[in-house]
């Protein structure tokens, strides 16, 4: 009798587990990942700025301006990441912690499905909410795709980092997207 109630508190602990571990994969990519996918606008905004800084023949004044100009720059992009990406990444976090819960592996081609999967389906309903019924949300998804990419890859090489999820060597239990 006894050892049974000790598999049971093993079991119970390891569920637990598994649970803030999916947890903690599910809050990682939601909250970082608009921040990740906004690096696409970020960089190349941030290039041109800083560009033009160097190129100019600028006063202190000038450079003051233009110093605030790229603050602002970086204020707004992290503002509108999550108004754009936050119910993709919610989406995409709630998956790939489902996944986690089940199974800690997850490799950068399924993040990256889960996440164009997210990206598509969260486009959709900011057009139901937005009631807009024209091109804008197709040429919103092809600046969000390589965005949600790039988020994929990164929150999948830091939650790898964070021992949040692994990498497996047994092929046996993968499926054709954990290549």
């Amino acid at each position: 009798m006894r050892l049974g109630g000790a598999k049971f508190a093993v079991e119970e602990r390891s569920q637990r587990s598994r649970l803030s571990r999916a947890i903690a994969v599910s809050s990682f990519v939601t909250v970082l990942g608009p921040l990740f996918g906004s690096l696409v606008f970020l960089f190349g905004g941030l290039v041109r700025s800083i560009g033009m800084l160097f190129t100019a023949n600028l006063s202190t004044a000038d450079l003051s301006v233009a110093a605030h100009a790229v603050i602002t720059l970086v204020y707004l992009v992290a503002i509108f990441s999550y108004v754009i990406g936050g119910l993709p990444a919610l989406l995409a976090g709630i998956a790939l912690g489902y996944r986690t819960y089940h199974n800690a592996h997850i490799s950068y081609l399924r993040a990256i499905v889960t996440s164009i999967v997210a990206t598509l389906l969260g486009t959709v309903v900011l057009e139901f909410i937005l009631r807009t019924r024209d091109e804008t949300s197709l040429g919103l998804l092809f600046v969000m795709i390589p965005s949600a990419v790039l988020s994929a890859v990164l929150c999948r090489f830091f939650l790898g980092r964070l021992g949040l999820v692994t990498s497996t060597n047994d092929r046996s239990k993968d499926t054709a997207l954990d290549a």
